[in-house]
């Protein structure tokens, strides 16, 4: 039993090393862009951007727009 919990311990380990080495890849590529192109790295940065992606879709929804504008 105790194999087994270490054998799971190193799996979940191994998963969390891999999410980060993606974040920490995303990080790089947007400093990269960064400093060819600041604007396009804004634009990345407001592309992942869970809060501007919905405002924008709401935005682009005139219908929806106004519900949520009605009391």
């Amino acid at each position: 039993m105790l194999e087994a919990g270490r054998d799971e311990l190193e799996r979940l380990r191994k998963m969390e090393v891999a999410g980060a080495a993606e974040d920490v890849a995303v990080a790089l590529r947007e400093e990269i862009v960064r400093l060819c192109d600041p604007k396009a790295a804004r634009r990345l940065e407001l592309a992942r951007d869970p809060l501007f992606r919905k405002a924008a879709e709401v935005l682009s929804a005139p219908r929806q727009y106004a519900r949520l504008l009605r009391p």
